[in-house]
């Protein structure tokens, strides 16, 4: 199941980056 394990983290790691960003275009107000 490392597929499995793997497909998670990038689907994590691209929520996380997407709501980081999402919170900096928020504070620089764009």
């Amino acid at each position: 199941m490392k597929i499995t394990k793997t497909f998670y983290q990038y689907l994590f790691t691209c929520i996380f980056v997407r709501r980081h960003c999402f919170l900096c275009d928020s504070k620089s107000g764009k």
